[in-house]
């Protein structure tokens, strides 16, 4: 009965990290295409069920600057990069 207990709640986490990754999918798909306001909204889900998730908080701030992570052709660093925002 132990073993059965612990398998479903094994199971629980697994739904939750699935559903969490998810949701950063579809979140970061709109940020990527400078649908911020979107993005903003999934973040937010995301917070309502983990309020202490700092990819999230970060991804929000990311979000309402429409900041975006641009690759410098000569260094092939990643630089933020200010982005007009749709509203």
């Amino acid at each position: 009965e132990k073993v059965k207990e612990n398998t479903l709640f094994i199971k629980s986490l697994k739904l939750d990290d699935d559903r969490r990754a998810n949701l950063y999918d579809r979140a970061n798909h709109f940020r990527r295409n400078n649908e911020f306001d979107k993005a903003m909204g999934i973040y937010e889900q995301i917070l309502d069920e983990d309020n202490t998730d700092a990819e999230a908080y970060w991804s929000l701030v990311l979000c309402r600057y429409g900041i975006e992570y641009v690759k410098d052709p000569s260094s092939h660093k990643r630089i933020p990069t200010e982005k007009q925002r749709k509203h």
